[in-house]
């Protein structure tokens, strides 16, 4: 019994030994001291320790003039060092009203794995609000806005039937926004004769942690084009402040390309398409066909010139070499030289090969003959 005893007395002396060795250190801040009204702020209290297990307990913020979003608790492991980790509650603040604030924190404490829990005490957090320019309305967005749209595509990619529904997908993106200022984009669309706007399907996304506060809210129209034509669909725009730049800006969304054509007319031009495609390629085939057929013409006149056994033979050869390249017929050959070096760099050395023939022809003395002729313009050819 006795030995029991001192063994219990030992594990529990030990647990406290462990249990003031672990390190711990704790903070609060405010991201920032000085905004505007309805600027976001984030108010955090962090604690880095090597307590596996550790936590931190908080009451309920309440203030006055502000817009208060409770943090989700977050608990990580240090990238530095293996055995630390951080742990972090919070809130997003939204001042409503401008003024010097005195900010007490709530009661927090710092609970260990084990042993009593501690209540930390932090000094009161200073926030300047600064009064926003008298051409910013209350309802007006402070922070970041972007708009993106989208057409669903059609039959034809951005061809649509008229009658025939189609969904326009529109996002809204804020950053660090307050969430009660986020203007109804939908106000936007006016319905028209030729376009039918049926209700639509709304998605909230919203995202909070320690970097902000983001919403996105997913709209998604059924859209329906009633005339043939472009379809008419308007810009979208949200008019913010930026805090940090401190100016307005203005978040635009173009309404993408897209036309609609009823049935009737969708057959008409895709006979229209096809006739046309069928007279391209008719005359991309005789463009071929003719190209083919030239060349053949010119390799025949290359193997007679090559068979040739005579001047006369030889005439006739290059006689039928300019007819398979268009050229006229009966030409002198002064004449089938120039459309030669139309149709070509200027070639000397044929232009000499020519002569020689005409040497040959005539019968004047030259070191030439009939085979070298041959096989000069063969060789040029």
């Amino acid at each position: 019994m006795v030995r029991f005893l001192l063994l219990f007395l030992l594990l529990i002396f030990g647990n406290a030994q462990a249990d003031d060795s672990l390190q711990w250190k704790v903070e609060a801040k405010l991201s920032s001291s000085n905004v505007w009204q309805r600027q976001q702020v984030i108010l955090s209290v962090e604690a880095t320790t090597t307590d596996e297990f550790a936590r931190l307990e908080t009451q309920a913020l309440d203030l006055s003039d502000f817009e208060v979003i409770e943090l989700p608790y977050t608990a990580l492991k240090s990238e530095t060092e293996k055995n630390k980790r951080t742990i972090k509650v919070g809130w997003i603040l939204f001042p409503l009203v401008a003024g010097r604030y005195e900010i007490e924190l709530p009661k927090i404490y710092y609970r260990p794995s084990s042993g009593q829990r501690k209540k930390l005490k932090f000094p009161i957090k200073i926030l300047n609000i600064k009064a926003l320019p008298s051409y910013v309305p209350p309802t007006m967005p402070v922070g970041k806005v972007v708009i993106e749209n989208s057409l669903d595509a059609g039959k034809y990619g951005r061809l649509h039937t008229t009658k025939t529904l189609t969904n326009w997908n529109i996002k809204v993106i804020t950053n660090d926004v307050l969430p009660q200022t986020i203007p109804p984009v939908l106000n936007q669309i006016k319905k028209n004769s030729a376009l039918e706007v049926l209700p639509e399907t709304i998605k909230q996304i919203t995202t909070k942690n320690f970097s902000g506060l983001k919403n996105s809210t997913h709209y998604q129209l059924p859209i329906k084009a009633l005339k043939s034509g472009r379809l008419s669909l308007p810009e979208l725009s949200i008019q913010f402040f930026d805090p940090q730049d401190n100016t307005l800006k203005k978040a635009l969304s173009k309404s993408p390309i897209h036309w609609a054509l009823n049935p009737y007319l969708q057959l008409f031009l895709a006979i229209v398409a096809f006739i046309i495609i069928l007279l391209a390629l008719f005359k991309a085939y005789k463009k071929i066909n003719n190209y083919l057929k030239k060349q053949q013409n010119i390799r025949h006149a290359k193997n007679k010139i090559q068979q040739a056994k005579n001047t006369t033979e030889l005439r006739d050869a290059l006689k039928h070499y300019a007819q398979a390249n268009g050229w006229q017929e009966n030409t002198t050959l002064e004449q089938w030289l120039d459309n030669w070096q139309s149709q070509n760099r200027e070639n000397n050395k044929i232009a000499s090969v020519l002569e020689h023939l005409q040497s040959v022809q005539f019968e004047e003395r030259s070191s030439y003959g009939i085979d070298d002729v041959k096989a000069g313009l063969s060789k040029s050819l």
